[in-house]
């Protein structure tokens, strides 16, 4: 119902409504207070009554509906009061907004608690003391806006510990001190507005703070140093001349940074002889460049727990050496609707811990991003995040195939219970699986620019659609060419030993053949 010119205040009785999933009445003119009955809505999963004229606290009970997941939008509207420790009940919520009120005192620290935080804007309001260090706990946060209110102290290190944040926006505070270092480690850090402070020292030169488009310091008088291209004055030099201090100085860093060395050279080599552990290779410095060109929105890790129920054992639905697949249901937009729909699909996770995992992340995506076949296995999207844990989280989302892969139809218990309900293959279907994946490799072959070798076609990486029609999957092993008019020899642009899973090598590997590898 939002942007109807709906009128006066919203009725307590719309809390019987307890079917009700989401709720939607933003760009109205509503005035009052929110009805604390929206408390009973206990399956409602989004809320928003953002630009309106609303007025007053917010009612506790909503902060008790731990059914909202998506989003809980209350911003530009006329609210006020402090921020209620219970807001830390909304501990499965995604994206809380409440920009552009009149919010006040200081931020509770129980905010630490709602886990599944990607968006988190309180900009806007009149929010005063300190930011809390306790925020740092929200591994999954991608954007962080507190501008525009109260807050004074000095900002956080801590904040360095969110290693997925993409935005931080502290613009139009109070804040002291100096800029933390530690934010350099912000490595998926695109924007940071730390302007219209009372910040002073040096800026610091590493990380986000190398683009002087990705961040703003104006309005900061007492800030020097930096890149040059901030054209601030320099940084005034302590002067010491006691010759034993000026030894020390020298000395006591020299040794320090010699002693971390030697630890971390030692813990290093620890971690290499750990069974299972990964070594991160060259292909991950790619990573984000394969994905930046990538023409599909990429996920969030609390999408794919939701969609998978957290990842249940009975959602399993494939185990490999690098991984497993999930089956999962996904709200997606499909063609000729203007709603999303659920979408069964079927989620690759990669085991990070073993040694090639993510080369094979990165492989998979350099040979689907551009391909489109009937016959190929077609990627919906992918997530690149960290899991509840903080550990790094990798997995490719595919279209699933019900009648799952060709080899569990040709090496079929005779007398187990599938048979029952999955027939033998007749002579035509086994023809024309034949001639789909003959279709998929001479499309890989000829047509896909680069040109891509699969270098892993077996009866287990061939999925069957609902209508039986064959698609090939598992592109970890693919191998793009150097020169795409080649069709003798294929150079590839990776060498190594035997391509291939053990038990089915393709012969006369050392050498790949296009024409072979179309006949094996």
């Amino acid at each position: 119902m939002q942007g109807n010119r709906l009128t006066g205040p919203i009725p307590s009785s719309i809390g019987n409504l307890t079917q009700l999933l989401q709720l939607d009445l933003s760009s109205n003119t509503l005035n009052g207070s929110i009805p604390h009955t929206l408390g009973n809505l206990n399956r409602l999963t989004s809320l928003n009554l953002s630009g309106n004229a609303l007025t007053g606290h917010v009612p506790r009970e909503i902060f008790s509906l731990v059914s909202l997941s998506l989003v809980m939008d209350l911003s530009d509207n006329r609210l006020d009061g402090p921020l209620p420790p219970d807001v830390s009940g909304l501990t499965n919520l995604a994206q809380l907004v409440l920009t552009g009120n009149q919010f006040s005192g200081q931020l509770p620290k129980q905010l630490d608690n709602c886990k599944s935080l990607e968006f988190l804007d309180l900009d806007g309001n009149f929010f005063d003391g300190s930011i809390p260090p306790s925020l740092s706990k929200l591994k999954g946060l991608r954007r962080l806006n507190l501008a525009s209110n109260r807050l004074s102290g000095s900002i956080p290190p801590d904040l360095s510990q969110m290693s997925g944040l993409q935005e931080l926006y502290l613009s139009r505070n109070d804040l002291t001190g100096t800029i933390p270092e530690e934010l350099e480690n912000l490595t998926s850090l695109i924007e940071l507005d730390l302007s219209y402070n009372n910040l002073d020292g040096s800026v610091p030169l590493r990380g986000i703070f190398t683009n002087i488009s990705g961040f703003k310091i104006t309005g900061n008088a007492n800030l020097c140093g930096g890149i040059p291209e901030l054209d601030l004055p320099r940084c005034p030099a302590a002067r010491n001349t006691h010759p034993t201090r000026w030894l020390l100085q020298i000395v006591v860093p020299v040794l320090s940074i010699a002693l971390f060395l030697a630890i971390l050279l030692s813990m290093f080599q620890w971690y290499r002889k750990r069974p299972g552990q990964a070594i991160k290779t060259d292909d991950d410095a790619t990573l984000d460049d394969v994905l930046d060109e990538m023409n599909y929105q990429r996920i969030s890790y609390a999408e794919l727990d939701k969609a998978t129920n957290s990842f249940a054992d009975t959602n399993l639905i494939g185990v490999g050496k690098f991984g497993s697949v999930y089956l999962g249901t996904l709200p997606l937009l499909l063609k000729g609707t203007s709603a999303p729909d659920k979408v069964a699909v079927a989620v690759k996770v990669f085991d990070l811990c073993q040694i090639g995992a993510s080369k094979t992340f990165v492989s998979e995506c350099e040979a689907l991003r551009n391909i489109r076949h009937r016959n190929l296995v077609r990627i919906i999207t992918c997530c690149v995040s960290v899991d509840a844990r903080g550990n790094d989280f990798r997995a490719l989302v595919f279209e699933f195939m019900p009648n799952y892969s060709l080899d569990r139809w040709l090496n079929m218990n005779p007398k187990s219970e599938e048979l029952k309900i999955m027939k033998n293959l007749s002579v035509i279907q086994r023809l024309n699986i034949s001639v789909d994946i003959a279709d998929a490799l001479c499309y890989l072959h000829t047509n896909s620019v680069p040109q891509i070798i699969h270098c892993d076609v077996k009866p287990s990486n061939v999925l069957l659609s609902d209508d039986m029609r064959a698609v090939v999957g598992d592109f970890g092993l693919a191998k793009l060419l150097l020169e795409p008019g080649s069709h003798d020899t294929c150079s590839t642009t990776s060498t190594g030993g035997l391509r291939g899973t053990i038990g089915y090598i393709p012969p006369g590997n050392s050498n790949i053949l296009c024409a072979r590898h179309i006949l094996t």
